[in-house]
């Protein structure tokens, strides 16, 4: 019974990193955004228009 228990808590665990992952991602994705804009070339512009 308590094997199980630490399993499920292990599983939530698991899902939990992944969730902090994906919006560390994201901030990141963002900030790699934000720095493309602020450079103001005609690539980054480009990029830009890719990104969003």
């Amino acid at each position: 019974m308590s094997r199980q228990i630490t399993f499920a808590s292990n599983k939530e665990n698991q899902r939990y990193i992944l969730d902090n992952m994906i919006m560390i991602f994201q901030i990141l994705t963002r900030i790699l955004i934000f720095k493309i804009k602020s450079n103001g070339s005609y690539r980054n512009t480009l990029l830009n228009k890719i990104f969003l």
